[in-house]
């Protein structure tokens, strides 16, 4: 039995997200933990992916969290809660806070609190995605996180996506290259269209070095 159980562990792996646990991602956690345990007031650094178009991407924002729950989502972990700053429940992403500190506040959790997938309700802006039939299955392999419905089309695989903002899908659709053609919206069509010339003309642009 011993054999079998150690022939059993050796024949299989577990691997998390990422393929890699970051130590400091594993800090975070257990302090907003502690905090949803304690019901404790948490502040930290934040660094949205879509920043306000007169500040940089890069920069961190100060925020004041009520930690609610803790969501693990497509290989990324996610806290969820009530942000002082925008007055409203939010979400995010874990590898994105820096120096998380605990306050003296406590909090109470709204009554009415219902854990959901992050911003769904946010996310009204429809894209339909037309993918050819050469990445079709890899597209079902790699959904989008803002994936709602997969239709098999003769044309190929018809992919309708969910999102708060266009930019919100802009990188995932440009990783397919040609093989997707965007349907709706306009705008979004014209916005792939810009960062594709974007990149030829970085391409096509002389080397300094």
């Amino acid at each position: 039995v011993r054999a079998t159980v150690h022939e059993l562990a050796e024949s299989f792996r577990f691997v998390a997200g990422n393929g890699s646990s970051v130590p400091a991602e594993t800090e975070r956690l257990q302090l907003l933990r502690r905090a949803m345990i304690q019901r404790r007031v948490v502040q930290f650094l934040y660094h949205a992916r879509h920043g306000s178009r007169t500040s940089s991407a890069a920069a961190a924002a100060a925020r004041i969290v009520d930690p609610y729950a803790l969501v693990h989502a497509s290989g990324v972990w996610y806290v969820t809660g009530y942000c002082h700053t925008r007055q409203a429940i939010r979400n995010f992403r874990i590898d994105r806070i820096e120096q998380p500190t605990l306050l003296g506040e406590t909090f109470i959790r709204a009554a009415n609190f219902r854990l959901e997938p992050p911003d769904a309700r946010q996310r009204r802006i429809v894209v339909r995605a037309l993918f050819d039939h050469d990445v079709a299955r890899w597209v079902r392999e790699t959904p989008s996180f803002y994936t709602v419905r997969e239709e098999q089309t003769d044309d190929g695989l018809l992919v309708t996506l969910n999102v708060r903002q266009e930019q919100d899908v802009v990188h995932w659709l440009l990783g397919w290259g040609h093989h997707v053609r965007i349907l709706e919206p306009t705008t979004l069509r014209e916005q792939i269209a810009a960062e594709a010339r974007a990149i030829l003309e970085m391409l096509e642009r002389p080397k300094r070095y």
